[in-house]
């Protein structure tokens, strides 16, 4: 087939099926059904398990969330400031 000749995809390519076992619904707990989000531009999110210490010694090129939630970083608040959120807990 030539490079320049393509056919055309399937009407029902990109739909994916879901996996069924012995007639039950396979859903695997370890992967998330809806990706990550950064809490405030709402991009999609890295989960990271780097403490804070360490988050801030590399640049950040994408948004970025603590896989427990204790902490994010937002690269799209404004065009020259990143925002870093770190929870600390009440005592």
């Amino acid at each position: 087939m030539s490079p320049l000749f393509r056919r055309p995809p399937s009407p029902d390519a990109g739909e994916d099926e879901q996996t069924v076992i012995d007639g039950t619904p396979f859903v695997d707990e370890h992967t998330p059904v809806d990706p990550p989000q950064c809490p405030e531009c709402k991009a999609i999110a890295n989960l990271d398990d780097f403490d804070e210490r360490s988050l801030a010694s590399f640049p950040a090129k994408v948004c970025s969330r603590a896989a427990d939630g204790h902490w994010y970083v937002c690269v799209n608040y404004s065009p020259t400031h990143i925002k870093i959120v770190n929870y600390v807990r009440r005592r």
